[in-house]
């Protein structure tokens, strides 16, 4: 379904939409941020600050764009689209204190986590219809172009050149965050 042939998003879509991609993305602000101080390689830290950094400026406006009404509580919940994308948070939130002895790990997760993303709010941007969605439009396509300049990034700066170090990562990367996880319509 192209953009044209969209006719957006119900009030109820929206806010499940926006909960899910702001809890991802707030979870992502919180565990790069967390990551920063425990990985032993300089390159890799300043990455994963400035990864940090973006997503949380993001947060806020993915707020912004959540709908409020009373009728629409229920769905108006910022929260992970499934359990196996909580789980996963879980475990990659144990990992700091091995992130100074694999900073591979720990940078193969960020970057195929924010590529999944990145495809993610593409998909979003593929169902979106201007006339009813703009406001979403415009905060998820801010979120895309700082997801993209950041997986856009040398990566040899940080693995040290030692190939892929998404390699290192768990082959399980939660529907949400590989494209495959919001279901728009």
């Amino acid at each position: 379904m192209t953009t044209a042939e969209s006719r957006g998003f119900s009030a109820v879509e929206t806010a499940r939409l926006v909960g899910a991609l702001q809890w991802t993305t707030g979870s992502l602000f919180e565990l790069l941020g967390a990551w920063v101080v425990a990985c032993d390689d300089p390159a890799a830290s300043v990455w994963l600050a400035e990864a940090s950094r973006k997503l949380g400026s993001h947060v806020q406006p993915l707020a912004e764009v959540m709908p409020d009404s009373e009728l629409l509580a229920e769905f108006a919940v910022v929260a992970p689209h499934a359990s196996e994308v909580a789980d996963a948070f879980r475990s990659w939130r144990l990992l700091p204190t091995d992130a100074g002895r694999n900073h591979e790990l720990v940078f193969g997760i960020a970057r195929e986590s924010i590529a999944g993303l990145a495809d993610e709010c593409q998909r979003l941007l593929d169902h979106c219809a201007s006339h009813c969605d703009g406001p979403l439009e415009r905060v998820v396509t801010a979120l895309r172009v700082d997801l993209i300049s950041l997986g856009s990034q040398d990566s040899s700066t940080v693995d040290g050149g030692g190939g892929d170090p998404a390699a290192s990562a768990p082959q399980f990367i939660p529907d949400v965050l590989s494209g495959r996880g919001i279901d728009c319509h």
